[in-house]
């Protein structure tokens, strides 16, 4: 879903138009990085962080080219799954 957030609405210092999914408990939003494993990242997107959960890579230079190996975090009211993120970095693909 595509919404207009002000610049600051989630902790961010600029304006982005990426609607960011629920969150897992005790996770937080990261840095929100340019690129991933060498290609644009749409503004808005962070690393998903976790307690316990380090990443082997940043986004900027994750090696993770696959756009199938993701994993799921989180889960809403209904049982679904909330965030996609990458293996290698944390980035949110959802």
């Amino acid at each position: 879903m595509l919404s207009s957030i002000p610049p600051g609405a989630h902790g961010d210092p600029y304006t982005h138009y990426y609607e960011r999914p629920p969150l897992p408990d005790d996770a937080y939003w990261g840095h929100a990085p340019s690129h991933h494993a060498g290609e644009y990242v749409y503004p808005g997107r962070a690393v998903l962080m976790l307690p316990g959960r380090p990443w082997a890579e940043s986004p900027e230079r994750c090696t993770n080219a696959d756009p199938l190996a993701n994993d799921w975090y989180g889960y809403d009211a209904d049982c679904e799954a909330t965030v996609l993120v990458c293996r290698r970095c944390g980035l949110d693909v959802t």
